[in-house]
């Protein structure tokens, strides 16, 4: 059943109240593949580095 529902994904979006500005490289580079692996099933995510 598809509801027709788009999800907007937005990683490292520049408004960062959550620390995100402060993490390493590597650290980066971990939660970019865990949020690649973790969600990449999803037909309905639309995803976006920045939102500006």
């Amino acid at each position: 059943m598809d509801l027709g529902i788009q999800a907007d994904l937005i990683l490292f979006h520049p408004y960062d109240h959550w620390g995100f500005a402060a993490m390493t490289q590597k650290e980066c580079e971990d939660t970019l593949s865990y949020a690649a692996r973790r969600l990449s099933a999803f037909p309905n995510l639309c995803w976006s580095l920045a939102n500006e």
